[in-house]
């Protein structure tokens, strides 16, 4: 993987600590000493200002000289060991000075830097739009190093943002470029090729795919004996477990390979591993086991003023706990940490989940908190606990009336909208079979996809014996590929596939048959394909945006 020059001196003469002249003798003047000896000279300075005085001798230096190169290179080293104020300003000269000239390392380290320091203050969107430059930059010079590493650092933020989609194709490209480089990338490079497939992967409850990642990365660095990036995986495939629901196998390996990174104080992580456990052992029914690692997540965010979105959950739960306890001030101590929690996701505006805020929202936080305080006084003064609960109680109902006012109109909006949609079973935007990307040869995903349409097309979904497994076997295939031609050419994995087939097709026979909507939701589910009416209402639900039995009563009505 090609470096270009100014990344390479920087790290060798300036980053690696060596030492040209062995027993260094201190000097009185700056004068007659070449560039690269001044520079080395600059790395055997450990003060901030001793480093300075010797940079801003250099760039006297290079301009009277007007040499170019080690100019900003020197401009370079005084953004780095600076900080941000002068930073900027050192970025912004090299900036000025090469945009119109620009070459393989200027300026695109200088927005790389700026990249980085927007993303350490967690403004991602700022981050994203640097980046996005470095990589443009990357692309004009063939700079294989850099491209790698902009794919890398804007699939972060897009994961950060929920652009899931495009964050997976920028690591696919990635893991691509690792696989058919290995010779020449380095451990880093070849760890967060596959890391980044393992981690998102996970964050959107796809574990088998995450597991194809992951155990690849438990044999690459078993075999190179690299135990941080061999323990991230073996991490990372216990949430695999978590999700695929084998929770007393995942909970196992999780507090096995949490020891490894609480050994390491790796607070990123330890939130990811404490949440997990948290969950597990909800699903366990060890209600007090999950607050004990609950509270170390809570901890941990105490500590760093920095959460992922997904482990907000902990903080629902530790409320609840304490709820159905009476503990009013643990619940309150919670609500508060919660809103702090909020507080910083908002900020980063990468948090906006329309369920959070209609099931949990922060007014509903802020009134639950308003009413613990008031339970609290009243052990001093009843009388004011009557007035304030009253008043509590009012605009709780308010808000509830409120909420059930809109649920109400988002119902029927989405009934009328049903009314109208003429849906033949399949809503799927399909890709070309030439656009595939999944290392399956044309011949057969053109198969699948024929055979999917048959499928379709004769609602062979509706039988509730159909698995992956079956499906595969009918259409002469194995459940890997089908699997991988469902995820990429209908978007959605098999079981989303299959129900959203069944909903659709149920929904355009409820309209038209005023008969099957006599039936109870147990024997309209079985008439869908589905086992149970539960799992018919979930999925009605998902698909539609209302519930079956709302859809019943207003095509009665009608």
């Amino acid at each position: 993987m090609k470096r270009n020059f100014s990344v390479y001196l920087l790290n060798l003469i300036f980053f690696l600590n060596l030492n040209l002249f062995g027993q260094l003798k201190e000097i009185d003047t700056l004068a007659g000493i070449e560039y690269m000896d001044l520079f080395k000279i600059t790395n055997k300075k450990k003060s901030r200002e001793e480093k300075d005085n010797v940079l801003k001798y250099i760039i006297r230096k290079a301009k009277k000289e007007k040499n170019r190169k080690f100019l900003m290179i020197s401009y370079h080293a005084m953004a780095i060991i600076h900080k941000e104020e002068l930073m900027l300003k050192y970025c912004d000269s090299i900036i000025q000075k090469t945009k119109d000239n620009p070459d393989e390392s200027y300026p695109l380290e200088a927005y790389q830097l700026i990249g980085g320091n927007y993303y350490r203050k967690q403004k991602y969107k700022e981050a994203l739009d640097y980046y996005l430059i470095v990589k443009n930059y990357a692309n004009q010079f063939n700079d294989d190093y850099q491209i790698f590493h902009s794919n890398y650092n804007i699939g972060i933020i897009k994961r950060k943002i929920k652009e899931y989609k495009s964050a997976i194709y920028l690591y696919q490209e990635n893991f691509r470029y690792a696989k058919e480089n290995q010779d020449k990338i380095d451990v880093y490079t070849k760890y967060i090729s596959i890391a980044a497939l393992a981690n998102i992967y996970n964050d959107l409850g796809e574990p088998d795919s995450a597991s194809f990642y992951n155990r690849i990365g438990i044999k690459e660095f078993k075999d190179l004996d690299n135990k941080k990036y061999f323990n991230h995986f073996s991490l990372n495939e216990a949430v695999s477990q978590y999700h695929r629901g084998e929770y007393k196998q995942a909970l196992d390996s999780l507090i096995k390979y949490t020891r490894f990174f609480e050994k390491l104080k790796s607070k990123k992580n330890l939130s990811i591993a404490y949440f997990y456990i948290g969950n597990t052992y909800v699903k366990l029914d060890n209600e007090e086991k999950a607050v004990l690692y609950y509270k170390k997540l809570d901890t941990i965010f105490q500590i760093k003023q920095s959460i992922f979105p997904l482990t907000r959950k902990g903080y629902e739960y530790l409320i609840d706990y304490y709820e159905k306890k009476g503990d009013l001030k643990n619940q309150l101590l919670y609500i508060n940490n919660l809103l702090k929690v909020d507080s910083v996701l908002h900020a980063q505006e990468i948090y906006i989940n329309k369920k959070m805020l209609k099931e949990y929202d922060i007014p509903k936080l802020a009134a639950e908190k308003e009413t613990i305080l008031q339970q609290l006084k009243t052990e001093k003064n009843n009388t004011s606990y009557i007035i304030y609960a009253t008043i509590i109680i009012v605009l709780i109902l308010i808000i509830l009336l409120y909420l059930q006012y809109l649920k109400r109109k988002t119902y029927k909006k989405r009934f009328e909208e049903l009314l109208k949609d003429k849906s033949d079973g399949s809503t799927y935007k399909e890709k070309e079979v030439k656009e595939s990307k999944i290392e399956i040869p044309d011949s057969i995903v053109n198969e699948i996809m024929k055979s999917l349409e048959k499928f379709e097309k004769e609602n062979l979904y509706i039988s509730n014996k159909i698995t992956l497994a079956k499906l595969a076997k009918e259409i002469n295939t194995n459940t890997q590929y089908l699997s991988k031609v469902v995820n990429h050419f209908k978007g959605k994995t098999f079981s989303n596939y299959l129900n959203e087939l069944r909903i659709n097709y149920i929904t355009e026979k409820l309209k038209e048959d005023t008969q099957l909507r006599r039936f109870t939701i147990k024997a309209i589910s079985e008439e869908s394909g589905f086992n149970n009416a539960e799992s018919f209402s979930k999925a009605f639900y998902k698909v539609n945006g209302i519930r079956p039995s709302y859809f019943l009563k207003e095509l009665d009505k009608r």
